[in-house]
């Protein structure tokens, strides 16, 4: 198994709430972290996944931001 490291994986946790929502985008991290600090007025954090879709988020319901590099998981044989 050989690990590639690609996307980023953002992990926001939602207040009143044990669920949590995972995104996989193409954002930097420099580009990810400016998006959750510079947009504070702003009241719905808007952020785009891989996949095309389009995630509308309540400001004052997130209770936590976890920004990481996602692990993908390749199997094969290397040359």
């Amino acid at each position: 198994i050989y690990l590639n490291w690609r996307k980023m994986e953002v992990t926001i946790g939602i207040a009143k709430t044990e669920r949590e929502i995972i995104i996989d985008t193409d954002k930097t991290l420099e580009e990810l972290t400016d998006l959750f600090q510079n947009t504070t007025a702003e009241n719905i954090l808007v952020l785009d996944d891989t996949k095309g879709e389009r995630f509308l988020i309540a400001r004052n319901r997130i209770s936590y931001v976890h920004i990481g590099k996602r692990r993908t998981k390749t199997v094969g044989f290397a040359n």
